[in-house]
């Protein structure tokens, strides 16, 4: 970046409108500005400052603060830059927020900050933008690196370099930050230290969870697990293997019960193997009597069923001799059929005759009629011939309307057109002037809407800050509220767990005597094996039944879990919480920064109400004005339309002249030849619509005619053919009438011959031995049913007595009441078997868990180690007590100083190097980024602090220059031309002063242009250009003196 033109108005100690013409330079890359002291000549690198970025070129001075106080009351605060960046020349214009004086009445109003961007070219200006914010946006993206970083590489106000070179650790860590934008390392570190805290609470979540799993270990009967579940300090290896072994001595036990059971089911499958024997017999017993009873009463229904039989029989015989009487029947009817098929065809016959009668006299009326078609042919032929003379005529006559209609219409037009044109002309006149009156509405709304932009951006942020701050409280009182309730649940979890090892301490001191109660003598013990039990144990006391511990797990378990719950809300409520409070300070931060010297004082509600109203009043000044833009908006498309209107009006009337000639000349022709066409065709003709009228009703009575001949026609030779097919059939029918009376008397015979040969007395006697098939069927199946039913239980009773001869009947009481003692041996046996079984089961769960989370733990605890280390380091707890973020920041300010020896070397003729403190501070202090002095006279190093003033001007500005260098090389696109150097050469000695200026010489060498305040002449001498600030009553001046370039 090269700056070409700065113009300065009412700024600082300017009043007047001050230019500095860098262009007048020409080829020089070296000038000095001079001037007695306070006459304005930071204010110039000030400006260049404010007008890039909006704040000058020291952290003590804001852009409101510069307003001149010489210059009158009406007067505005601004600057103006151009300058040139990559081959484009850009123009950048800024004024500050400002009070400036009511034009009416008394007092002052606020005039907000302003900015706008263009980009110069040869042909016009381009705006890039047009308020703060966006010139803001802007300018980042073309200058591609911040104001901190801009002040570092091209300006180095007074004292600004000199904080670096002397300021601690922690105070060059912030520098360095803003430079570099380091804040992602940092991010880096806190990753890490989330990342280690969440696996050390995983690790703390697994051993509680482990330690509620070992409380719930059942150790009765074996006192070595009890002793290492008591002990203080559980060692978790040697329980594990104690708690082996106990499981697989009771599933040795486990076996041993199981065992004993299966001999007892063999023994019980025996006895009821005999019940089931004996009660089969006593089945059979029964059943012998109740078939006795059933075949009697079966054999005392036969004589029922004999008539029966007989009545099937005679069904039998009727069924042969209706297949006769159904033939004769049939004979019958078929007689009485053809007869009536005789007598149909005769009276057709005579039907028939009488209607030839009637269509031969139709025929004949038709065949009369031949004159009378002919007629209506020659008629039709005559119309045809007229068809081209009447289509033409209807032509004509529509042409001949159309056309006169036509010219009406445009002589209608005509009048209507210069009608119209004299009233778009006044109308012009008119809304001409009315344009006059609203322009100057156009040039206030531009400085009303960067106003509203301003206030706006202003409301916003305090409307955000208020909210975040009720938002702040609403997270505090969360995060209070949510510690009270991790306290409280502590203690109820440590209550809930002395309950549980309470309750399990009584459960292992009564199992032993639980186990002991289902002993016998001469029965093994389920434990141990053995048969002989002089000491059993007893219960002492009441001792918890399981659902009482499983209820107490439960409940400890369900505080564990509600203790996570509570954990993890009270880490995210303080979370939220310090989050907040972070975000609350950078908004308030940025209101502060922004806020006018008589706002300052106003609570965030008055901020509020006072911006709020502000910006009401500017959007409604804002509306009126836009009310009368949108009214000359709306003027201006008026007149565009009324000039386009009588444009369009005009061409319209000449349009319509032409065509009003052209069509009265075709208008004369076609006239004359329907004139013609008139004399010629008759009057009812002329129609389309009768004439076609008339030839259609001509040709629909023709083909009546001749439809009605070819009808006639067609009936009586219908008819005629009709009569000869019923007279052939005739003869036909009397011969198979004769045939079928004959046939019918023989088989009448048939059925009285066949009637006598089955033995009917008579056709009643024949028809009461009549059955339907279905019932003949249905008897017939139930006399089958009941020969079947008395032979098998016949059969049965004989097998029956045949089987149980010599048999007694069994005793089931007896054989029930052994049954039931082995069952009770089987139940007891299997209780104490449950009871051991549920201690394996609980206790092989507990193991595999407490296994799989000692696998988990491990290897959480291997990943910790790792991650907590980084964390450790990472966050400074090393052997140079030096963060991550600072490591990388030490590595530039290690490339800084490199750059920066390059020059100190030849300013100091060799003597001093600047060196990083490398060794660990003191106490807890930070360290890492502090600068040593290296002196080649004593060989040894010292703190830059016991510098002189003019080693220690050297050392900041060769490391400032060192510093410019290296930010721009590592911001990739920088493009800084130029470099401003303010005050700090008085202090040289004329040596140590020459060689700066060789320093700064080898500067402008590269191409960049330097710029130096100073009061020693030595540089007047050796730099001839240079611009010279002189102070006066009214304000200072700036002049140029040296070779003046025209550009």
């Amino acid at each position: 970046m090269r700056p070409l033109k700065l113009t300065m108005q009412a700024f600082g100690p300017y009043a007047t409108k001050q230019e500095v013409d860098f262009t007048k330079l020409g080829e020089k890359t070296m000038f000095v500005v001079s001037g007695p002291t306070g006459a304005g000549k930071t204010t110039i690198f000030d400006g260049i400052s404010f007008a890039i970025y909006g704040k000058a070129s020291g952290d003590d001075r804001s852009g409101a603060d510069l307003r001149s106080q010489f210059t009158q009351d009406d007067t505005l605060t601004e600057v103006s830059l151009v300058f040139e960046l990559r081959g484009k020349r850009y123009l950048i214009i800024r004024s500050p927020q400002q009070e400036k004086r009511k034009s009416r009445g008394e007092g002052t109003t606020t005039i907000n900050s302003k900015a706008e961007l263009y980009e110069l070219k040869e042909d016009e200006n381009q705006l890039l933008a047009s308020n703060v914010r966006e010139v803001d946006e802007k300018v980042d993206e073309i200058m591609k690196i911040d104001c901190h970083q801009f002040r570092q590489i091209m300006m180095i106000p007074q004292g600004e370099f000199r904080k670096l070179l002397v300021s601690e650790s922690k105070d060059k860590e912030k520098i360095l930050q803003k430079l570099f934008h380091t804040e992602h390392y940092k991010g880096i570190e806190d990753k890490l230290r989330e990342s280690a805290a969440h696996l050390r609470k995983q690790v703390e979540r697994s051993m509680l969870e482990r330690k509620s799993y070992i409380d719930r270990i059942q150790s009765q009967g074996n006192e070595k697990l009890g002793e290492l579940l008591q002990s203080e300090h559980v060692n978790i290896k040697d329980l594990l293997q104690e708690l082996k072994m106990v499981i697989e001595e009771d599933q040795g036990s486990l076996t041993n019960f199981a065992s004993t059971i299966t001999s007892k089911e063999e023994l019980r499958k025996l006895i009821e193997t005999e019940i089931h024997h004996g009660n089969s017999l006593l089945e059979q017993m029964e059943l012998k009597d109740q078939l006795l009873e059933l075949k009697q009463k079966l054999e005392a229904r036969q004589p029922d069923f004999q008539k029966i039989v007989e009545a099937i029989q005679l069904a039998e015989k009727a069924a042969i001799l209706f297949q006769h009487e159904e033939r004769s029947i049939e004979a019958a009817r078929q007689v009485v059929t053809k007869e009536q098929e005789l007598q149909n065809a005769q009276n057709l016959i005579e039907s028939l005759t009488t209607l030839l009668k009637e269509k031969q006299g139709r025929l004949q009326e038709e065949e009369e009629n031949a004159s009378v078609r002919e007629a209506y042919r020659q008629e039709i032929g005559r119309l045809q011939l007229l068809e081209k003379d009447i289509l033409s005529f209807l032509t004509i006559e529509q042409d001949v309307k159309r056309l006169h209609a036509s010219l009406e219409t445009l002589k209608e037009n005509k009048g209507k057109y210069e009608s119209q044109l004299t009233k778009v002309e006044e109308q012009q006149e008119s809304l001409g002037k009315e344009k006059e009156v609203i322009n100057e509405a156009k040039l206030k709304k531009a400085e009303v809407a960067v106003q509203i932009s301003s206030e706006e951006r202003m409301l916003e942020r305090v409307t955000l800050l208020l909210t975040n701050k009720k938002q702040l409280i609403t997270l505090e009182n969360q995060f209070s509220n949510t510690e009270d309730d991790r306290d409280e649940l502590e203690e109820t979890m440590t209550e809930k767990n002395a309950a549980l090892e309470s309750l399990l301490d009584s459960w292992n001191k009564g199992q032993a005597g639980l186990l002991a109660q289902h002993l016998g003598d001469d029965h093994p013990c389920p434990v141990c094996g053995a048969t002989d039990h002089p000491n059993k144990a007893t219960i002492h006391g009441d001792m918890p039944t399981e659902a009482q511990i499983k209820e107490a797990r439960q409940v400890v378990k369900e505080v564990e879990l509600e203790k996570q719950k509570i954990d993890s809300l009270y880490y995210e409520a303080k979370s939220k919480f310090e989050t907040q409070m972070d975000q609350v300070i950078k908004l308030a931060d940025e209101v502060s920064e922004n806020l006018p010297q008589p706002l300052r004082s106003a609570s965030l509600e008055e901020l509020q109400e006072h911006y709020e109203d502000k910006c009401q009043q500017l959007n409604q000044e804002l509306k009126q004005l836009e009310e009368k833009i949108g009214s000359a908006l709306k003027v201006d498309e008026q007149i565009q339309l009324l000039v386009s209107q009588a444009q369009k009006v005009k061409e319209l009337l000449t349009k319509c002249t032409d065509e009003h000639e052209s069509l009265y000349t075709s208008y004369i022709e076609k006239r004359g030849e329907y004139k013609r066409l008139i004399d010629t065709l008759p009057e009812e003709l002329r129609n389309e619509n009768e004439y076609r009228h008339q030839v259609a009703s001509q040709q629909q009575r023709l083909k009546k005619l001749e439809t009605a001949y070819q009808e006639a026609q067609t009936a009586v030779a219908e008819t005629t053919r009709k009569i000869a097919s019923v007279e052939g059939s005739l003869s036909s029918l009397q011969k198979v009438v004769t045939e079928l009376k004959e046939r019918q008397k023989e088989l009448q015979q048939t059925f009285q011959d066949k009637l006598q040969e089955l033995g009917f007395s008579s056709i009643i006697d024949y028809s009461e031995g009549k059955l339907p098939e279905i019932e003949v069927k249905r008897l017939a199946e139930k006399v089958q049913s009941y020969r079947e039913e008395l032979r098998s239980v016949t059969d049965r009773y004989n097998d029956l007595v045949v089987r149980l001869t010599n048999i007694e009947k069994p005793d089931l009481e007896t054989l029930n009441n052994k049954l039931q003692a082995v069952l009770g041996e089987i139940s007891e046996l299997q209780e104490q078997r449950n009871i051991l079984y549920h201690k394996v089961q609980t206790n092989t769960n507990i193991y595999e868990t407490i296994e799989s989370i000692n696998k988990q733990m491990a290897s959480v605890e291997e990943e910790y180690k790792t991650v907590g280390e980084l964390a450790d380091i990472a966050a400074g707890k090393n052997t140079y007590r030096i963060t991550f973020e600072r490591f990388v920041l030490a590595s530039f300010l290690d490339d800084i100083i490199k750059a920066a020896n390059a020059r100190l070397n030849r300013m100091t003729n060799g003597r001093y190097q600047l060196q990083r403190k490398t060794e660990r501070s003191k106490g807890n202090a930070q360290s890492g980024l502090e600068l040593l002095a290296f002196d080649q006279y004593t060989g040894g190093s010292r703190h830059v602090k016991t510098l002189s003033g003019g080693e220690s001007f050297k050392a900041s500005l060769s490391l400032a220059l060192g510093l410019a260098d290296i930010v721009q090389s590592y911001s990739g696109g920088v493009s800084m031309e130029t470099m401003f150097i303010d005050e700090g050469f008085g202090t040289l000695d004329p040596e140590s002063l020459e060689n700066a200026i060789e320093t700064l010489i080898d500067i402008q060498s590269t191409g960049r242009l330097v710029g130096v305040i100073s009061h020693v002449p030595e540089l007047k001498e050796r730099i001839d250009a240079r611009f010279e600030v002189a102070s006066t009553q009214s304000g200072s001046v700036v002049k140029y003196y040296g070779d003046t370039v025209s550009m």
